[in-house]
């Protein structure tokens, strides 16, 4: 598994650091920053909680050991073409 952060896109909301407090942080602006691009097997669902609770959308993880892609997309399947759901959250497990 391995991460990103747009910080453009983080509102500081914070949900990141309260669910995976080992791999987010907040900067002096309250936006986000990853501590590690590849959290430790351990941590991988506190990652996916903190994906999912991201209001701003502004993590992205590609976990390239499941052999397949997949996305948070709320409007069954009709995602954008940058290949983002139309809530912006890209999960690739391909």
């Amino acid at each position: 598994m391995r991460i990103s952060v747009d910080s453009d896109r983080c509102v500081g909301a914070g949900q990141c650091v309260l669910s995976a407090p080992e791999v987010f942080d907040q900067d002096a602006e309250g936006l986000v920053t990853a501590l590690t691009f590849a959290p430790d097997p351990g941590e991988r669902d506190a990652v996916r909680q903190a994906v999912e609770l991201c209001p701003s959308h502004a993590i992205t993880v590609h976990d390239h050991g499941q052999g397949h892609s997949q996305g948070r997309d709320h409007d069954h399947g009709q995602g954008r073409e940058d290949g983002r759901g139309h809530d912006g959250v890209v999960v690739d497990d391909g």
